[in-house]
């Protein structure tokens, strides 16, 4: 296509990970901590324990992604009808179970001791959430970033989409086992009928021809549902 592709680098960074596993909101997701040492002399007794294993993980998945990442990102470009920025990203390897994201930095979290099947569909999931936004920016330009963090609409939002963008076939012969959108957007039923990700799937499918549009008609409706509560997490 003769466009950039962005590069993802994985990086093992004891401090890094320190930093996510002391967040209060990811700290109990801290694989094995059971609390009778302080959470960042866990951390180090990890790492002196597991560093190999961490290495040969992020090496793994370097490896294997490398090999798709310009296919990957070309079909999330075409899928969401934008170039991608000059910019590359960085995945930090975690012992948390939670891999959060920065938008700002470009950067995430991915669980070393996953399988390299669910770890390549977190970096998926992760690169969709960049270009993403990206694409909100043009279609919403008045935007305000601090709406594409959560409780908001617009987070929320994104969090639903990026589900059926990722189930697009293309993206499944590259990586099959994509990251599923958090739980109660399959417990939250519209109307009590249809659960909150079938009805968005099938609105994205509807509307994906023209990704913009498909945006701002989901927008919308996410604004008139009115199934979410904004005041927790």
């Amino acid at each position: 296509m003769g466009i950039s592709m962005p590069k993802v680098q994985f990086e093992v960074d004891r401090g890094a990970d320190k930093r996510i596993c002391s967040n209060p909101s990811y700290s109990r997701y801290v694989l094995g901590y059971d609390r009778s040492i302080p959470l960042s002399e866990f951390v180090d007794k990890i790492y002196s324990e597991k560093l190999d294993e961490i290495t040969r993980s992020r090496d793994r998945l370097q490896e294997s992604w490398d090999k798709i990442n310009d296919k990957v990102a070309e079909r999330l470009a075409e899928i969401m009808q934008i170039k991608w920025p000059g910019r590359n990203a960085i995945g930090f390897m975690t012992i948390n179970r939670i891999c959060p994201r920065n938008l700002k930095a470009w950067s995430f979290y991915v669980s070393y001791f996953l399988d390299i099947g669910a770890q390549k569909g977190i970096v998926l999931h992760e690169l969709t959430h960049f270009l993403y936004f990206e694409k909100w920016k043009q279609v919403f330009p008045d935007y305000s970033e601090s709406e594409f963090e959560k409780p908001n609409l617009i987070w929320e939002l994104s969090e639903i989409l990026v589900e059926p963008i990722d189930k697009d076939k293309e993206l499944m012969k590259l990586v099959p086992k994509t990251a599923k959108a958090y739980n109660r957007y399959y417990s939250i039923k519209i109307n009590g009928k249809e659960s909150v990700i079938d009805h968005f799937a099938k609105l994205y499918e509807r509307d994906r021809a023209d990704f913009g549009n498909m945006l701002r008609i989901a927008y919308e409706e996410i604004k008139n549902i009115g199934v979410f509560d904004l005041t927790t997490d």
